[in-house]
């Protein structure tokens, strides 16, 4: 069986391509996003006879549209790693991932603007929920592979009556009294003083 053609052969079979105008092709991919929504670049001939192979905005739209911001220097760190380690553009007024090429490259710029853009898209996965609820199952996994017993999701009346929550209690044992714990994935000066 000829694997490298059956794969090209899917891939031709699921691609579609669409005159926009004179100058403009949409090309839609089998290559499915975190929505399971088709990627989709557009191919533009410019004046000089060169290519711009684009996204037309709609990965950092859709982050933004979702509440992730790529300003924040970590961020915005990996998101400029990425863009360097392909050779993407960036167009921060109209938020395009974009390349530029000759005709002899299309092919391979394309390949790269997709791979970038599935790259840039996972980014959402660092957004602060997604990533403190990884981390909430990590302690989990840490407490059930060492047999430490807990409970889950206390909330608990102070002295002051305000109440207090805590992702974690640990019973109290021989060793131990109860011990109730906060979580941070990231402890800092004003963190440990607000815990």
């Amino acid at each position: 069986m000829d694997h490298i053609t059956n794969y090209l052969n899917w891939l031709k079979t699921n691609m579609t391509q669409t005159q926009i105008d004179p100058t403009t092709v949409e090309i839609t991919t089998p290559f499915l996003d975190r929505h399971n929504d088709y990627t989709q670049i557009y191919i533009k001939i410019l004046d000089d006879g060169q290519l711009r192979i684009s996204d037309n905005g709609y990965i950092v739209d859709d982050l933004k549209m979702c509440g992730i911001s790529l300003k924040g220097e970590k961020r915005n760190l990996i998101f400029h790693q990425i863009l360097n380690g392909r050779g993407i553009r960036y167009n921060d007024k109209t938020d395009e991932l974009f390349i530029i090429c000759d005709r002899s490259q299309i092919a391979e710029s394309q390949h790269t603007l997709l791979q970038g853009m599935l790259d840039i898209n996972d980014m959402f996965y660092l957004n602060t929920d997604t990533v403190t609820s990884v981390f909430y199952e990590d302690v989990i996994d840490f407490f059930d592979s060492n047999e430490i017993y807990y409970s889950q999701d206390i909330k608990v009346t102070g002295k002051s009556g305000l109440s207090h929550d805590f992702p974690f209690v640990l019973q109290k044992n021989k060793n131990h009294p109860e011990r109730m714990i906060k979580l941070s994935n990231r402890l800092d000066k004003n963190e440990a003083e607000r815990i």
